[in-house]
């Protein structure tokens, strides 16, 4: 996975713009500047779970550069994305936690606008409904907690099923007080200061589990841990590379060199008439040999035997 978001054109984009490769020779395009980048980096999983990452430049310190440059852009890349499951947990719960705050800044403002002050009520949890608000938001908690679960829990693990029996508690609760509706001429105001209490109460909850998941996202560890850091080559790849492809060129000669010398021969061997006959003579007797082999392989490809 770290190796295909290493190859991504998100980080090579990033990599172009950070080291100028649009200025290259022959470099007229981004995927032009991405196809250069591609044949200088080179990213190998290892046996050993470890990725490394190589990259080749004319300057040793360019290279080393651009390898841990690589390494910059997956951990913001990774920062960004939801990797690890404690990482979704943890994005999944931000964004709840930004809604919820959100709700209770407009609840505030309508219970505001209502008119009427909690003095004049002469303030009593159980008539302004504090208790339903309350259950109706630990409910809507836990079944985010739920929701949250799922993503790294099987339904028949311990902490999700001990969740599940908790959210049926709040529920049954719940369901006591569900149809219990305001009355008077202090509905409305009731009505909206249940809203914020609820939403108060909600963002608190789901605060708590997102200070949670975030501290699960820390044990989990580094997303990209670096264990070693690029330095810069002590040899020359490239003359490395040259002088494996001229060893290569060397041998294919030193070998092809015997099959010139008796191609030539034999040329020459057909330009004189004596040695022309013995060398029918030599080829017909190898046909002689090689006859009977012939007619059992004949014999061996007919579908009838």
């Amino acid at each position: 996975m770290y190796i295909g978001l290493l190859k991504s054109r998100t980080i090579a984009d990033r990599m172009v713009d950070r080291f100028g490769i649009m200025k290259q020779p022959n470099v007229k395009t981004r995927e032009d500047a991405r196809e250069f980048l591609e044949r200088k980096s080179m990213m190998v999983a290892r046996k050993d779970g470890l990725v490394t990452i190589k990259v080749v430049s004319s300057a040793p310190h360019a290279a080393a550069l651009m390898a841990n440059t690589y390494v910059e852009e997956l951990s913001s890349l990774t920062d960004r994305l939801a990797v690890t499951e404690a990482q979704k947990r943890r994005r999944f719960l931000e964004k709840e936690v930004a809604k919820a705050k959100e709700n209770l800044a407009k609840a505030e403002i309508a219970l505001g606008g209502a008119g009427v002050s909690e003095n004049t009520l002469k303030f009593n949890p159980a008539i302004m409904g504090q208790g339903i608000a309350t259950l109706k938001a630990q409910v809507m908690a836990k079944e985010l907690q739920l929701s949250s679960m799922r993503g790294y829990l099987t339904e028949n693990s311990l902490n999700f099923r001990q969740a599940q029996q908790e959210l049926a508690a709040l529920r049954a609760q719940q369901g006591k007080f569900e149809n219990t509706q305001p009355t008077g001429k202090n509905a409305e105001y009731i009505s909206r200061y249940r809203d914020f209490k609820y939403y108060e109460v909600l963002f608190e909850q789901v605060s708590k589990q997102f200070e949670l998941a975030k501290i699960d996202e820390l044990s989990d560890g580094a997303v990209i841990q670096i264990v070693d850091v690029a330095v810069p080559p002590e040899r020359d790849e490239s003359m490395a590379k040259a002088l494996v492809a001229f060893l290569a060129a060397l041998a294919a000669g030193l070998l092809l060199l015997p099959f010139v010398f008796i191609r030539r021969a034999l040329k020459n061997t057909r330009q004189d008439p004596e040695a022309a006959s013995k060398l029918d003579a030599v080829r017909a007797g190898f046909g002689r040999v090689l006859k009977p082999w012939r007619r059992h392989a004949n014999v061996s490809r007919d579908p009838a035997n």
